[in-house]
């Protein structure tokens, strides 16, 4: 029987180097920004010109990248952004031609420009920031977040800009939008229990006693001798139209 009491202790850290390895290797292994991609590259355009706000370890940036005329990311975590300019020095190819960084406060660094597109992940910027976040797209505004049935009593998310509440503001505003509703595998692989009990005091507020309990209900074992955190994204992806009405 799982531990309702484990639910809702996740909490956001800033980057770290160990951090953004457990993310990328989350990555690769459940192609979570493959798939998210998928939902993405229909509403983007070779010519466009895209932004992405909040890109942390750019794993989504380097998927759309090469399907635009131009992809700036930005990110204000200097751990982010250091490994974001290390991946690009070490590209070594074309691929990624198109990709710039951008580091820095998105409402200084990004002031006076405008992009075709811009988009984000788990970011709260429409509810706070809707009038310098309009000015910054001409087409298009894609907002990432969370989907399923909204939980109060979760404070995490609480913190964050549900689809329910981008729907509302959008609608009093009479803005056009649609949203895609999706649920995606991004749980994380770790090497062994050391490994996961790092990744669980890195993220949960769970003291001590807690954390081999929650790992026992959480954690699978692989074949290989490896485990693995499942976890499902529930997500609601907002496409807003800023080209077919200005607010």
């Amino acid at each position: 029987m799982k531990n309702n009491s484990f639910e809702n202790k996740g909490t956001f850290r800033p980057w770290s180097a160990e951090s953004i390895q457990w993310y990328e290797r989350a990555s690769a292994y459940t192609r979570y920004h493959q798939d998210l991609s998928r939902h993405l590259l229909p509403h983007l355009r070779v010519e466009d010109r895209c932004c992405e706000l909040a890109c942390g370890t750019g794993s989504l940036a380097r998927m759309l990248a090469p399907h635009v005329a131009a992809y700036t990311a930005n990110d204000i975590d200097a751990e982010a952004i250091a490994y974001n300019e290390k991946i690009l020095r070490e590209s070594g190819g074309d691929a990624l031609r198109s990709l710039t960084i951008v580091p820095g406060d998105w409402k200084t660094a990004l002031e006076g420009q405008q992009f075709d597109t811009v988009l984000f992940s788990f970011f709260g910027a429409v509810l706070k920031d809707w009038d310098l976040l309009r000015r910054l797209a001409s087409r298009r505004i894609i907002a990432i977040t969370y989907g399923g049935r909204k939980k109060q009593a979760d404070d995490r998310k609480s913190r964050q800009e549900h689809a329910e509440d981008i729907a509302g503001f959008l609608e009093e505003k009479r803005i056009p939008f649609e949203t895609i509703f999706t649920e995606l595998e991004f749980g994380q692989p770790l090497a062994d229990m050391e490994d996961a009990r790092r990744y669980t005091r890195y993220y949960y507020q769970l003291d001590e006693r807690e954390i081999d309990a929650f790992l026992a209900e959480k954690l699978i074992r692989r074949s290989d001798g490896t485990l693995y955190f499942p976890k499902k994204k529930s997500l609601g992806i907002i496409i807003i139209r800023m080209d077919e009405k200005k607010a």
